[in-house]
């Protein structure tokens, strides 16, 4: 039972749902008027993702990538719309599932991801295959916990802004990235 739960928390990252107040703070650095393709790292039980499809375009496609099995059927089940896409695979395989899809790069990386408890290599990965996808001027969103992983974020990123989310358990840093 326990190492279920901590694998549970190294594959979500999280103790409680993401508030609405670090939701709608986060989002609200994208202007959807202009994006087409969204990709969506760890979708854990579809709060981010409902209100990505909330706010984005009707032509527009949300790519999400999940590890978690039983995430990815919560989120099957309480979600439906034809431009979600949800793959249970990992964000470390974004370039090869997207080219899959005929699709070679992303308006915005809106990542729930717990980066310090993954894997070096694996981080390493999803960042420079993130920053591939992304042209200029592009958006990276990142939310975490605490402040561990900013040096790794921002080696990968010219420009990195941080917000912090209070209302919220635990309150959350977000990072606002671009080239």
């Amino acid at each position: 039972m326990i190492k279920k739960a901590f694998h549970k928390f190294k594959t979500r990252g999280a103790v409680a749902p993401s508030s609405p107040q670090l939701i709608k703070k986060m989002l609200d650095e994208i202007d959807f008027s202009g994006v087409e393709v969204i990709v969506e790292y760890g979708i854990g039980d579809g709060c981010f993702t409902e209100e990505i499809l909330r706010r984005m375009n009707p032509t527009s496609k949300l790519i999400c990538f999940e590890v978690d099995h039983d995430c990815c059927e919560l989120v099957r089940g309480k979600l439906k719309d034809e431009r979600l896409v949800l793959l249970e695979t990992g964000a470390e395989h974004v370039t090869e599932e997207l080219h899959k899809l005929n699709i070679r790069s992303a308006d915005v990386v809106v990542s729930s991801l717990p980066l310090a408890v993954i894997d070096k290599s694996i981080v390493k990965r999803i960042l420079s295959q993130s920053v591939k996808l992304l042209s200029k001027g592009k958006l990276y969103l990142q939310y975490q916990y605490s402040l561990t992983s900013f040096k790794d974020i921002k080696s990968y990123f010219s420009s990195v802004k941080r917000k912090v989310e209070i209302i919220n358990i635990p309150p959350a840093v977000i990072y606002i990235c671009s080239n």
